[in-house]
């Protein structure tokens, strides 16, 4: 193995280490993280995090990339999680946000994918689509944890030109798609109106 490619994977070590922390943190703080995202609160959480964790994680995404770049051999940032989506069916504990994140973190994508798609009530290869573009997404913007999470705030708040916003940015749908999936998120989270 070449120094550069021990370099390389050294850098998806912390890559991990980062994110797993990055994603405790997340649903450790999520109320506070949240009031912070609505204007709430003027604690800084999302600044907070984003310093000691989302900068650093940032630096070794770019430090990653240009490495790979340069050995002639780019690849996603997180190209094993893409091809772990499968059709696997596996029986459905509780179905929430902080359940699908979990198994997006533990890489149980075709759980994920089951997860999605009765949360959102679309078939298993709409929720394949959805997964691929989150998980891409994820590994370019970090706090795309908190943006999935807030989801359930906005809908019980009732704001769907928000919700619309966030499964368009989180899930890569299209604005015909969330009409029918902002109504069946405010039936499974209730909404303020």
């Amino acid at each position: 193995m070449s120094r550069q490619q021990d370099a390389i994977n050294v850098l998806r070590k912390a890559r991990e280490v980062l994110a797993s922390r990055m994603t405790e943190r997340l649903l450790a703080e999520e109320k506070d993280i949240l009031e912070d995202a609505r204007g709430e609160s003027y604690m800084e959480e999302i600044t907070t995090l984003y310093k000691q964790l989302g900068s650093r994680l940032d630096n070794v995404n770019q430090m990653l990339a240009a490495l790979e770049a340069s050995s002639g051999k780019p690849q996603k940032t997180i190209p094993r999680l893409v091809a772990r989506v499968s059709g696997n069916s596996t029986e459905l504990t509780q179905v929430s946000l902080r359940t699908f994140v979990a198994q997006i973190q533990a890489e149980r994508l075709d759980i994920a994918e089951q997860f999605l798609a009765t949360l959102l009530s679309i078939e298993r290869d709409e929720a394949n689509e959805c997964i691929r573009h989150f998980v891409d997404r994820l590994s370019r913007h970090p706090l795309t944890l908190i943006q999935v999470l807030q989801l359930e705030n906005e809908v019980g708040a009732g704001r769907s030109h928000e919700v619309g916003r966030l499964l368009r940015e989180c899930f890569g749908l299209k604005g015909g798609q969330t009409d029918p999936i902002i109504e069946t998120l405010r039936r499974r989270f209730g909404t303020a109106n």
